[in-house]
């Protein structure tokens, strides 16, 4: 079973602190909201959604990021929940909401509009 403190523990979640998330994982102790600025927040980086896209919400990236969170697990003495799924870490980070909405526009790459529908139907 996923638990919250295995997905905020999740290297996704770390990036989502630092980029749209905020301070949304702080009670959970895994950031310092002092270490979260709104300066950051705002910016938008097509490069990340692109990335995100292909490595953890493109059809058969299931597959692969499920066999990179075991061997992450493994090396890491079994401190990583392989069970965390990038989409499940995505939808409690509010990517969709947080990210995706408002930055969303007509020129934005074709990886945005996918992440949208995508993270939407989860």
């Amino acid at each position: 079973m996923t638990s919250i403190q295995g997905i905020a523990q999740s290297e996704l979640a770390q990036v989502a602190m630092r980029t749209w998330a905020g301070g949304r994982f702080a009670h959970l102790g895994a950031v310092d909201p002092a270490d979260v600025s709104r300066e950051d927040v705002a910016q938008y980086d097509a490069g990340l959604v692109q990335g995100l896209y292909h490595d953890h919400l493109m059809p058969n990236a299931r597959a692969r990021g499920a066999r990179r969170r075991a061997a992450d697990a493994r090396a890491a003495g079994g401190a990583v929940d392989a069970s965390v799924s990038p989409r499940q870490v995505l939808e409690y980070s509010s990517y969709l909401e947080g990210y995706l909405w408002p930055f969303c526009g007509p020129s934005v790459p074709f990886e945005h509009v996918m992440s949208m529908v995508i993270v939407s139907s989860c």
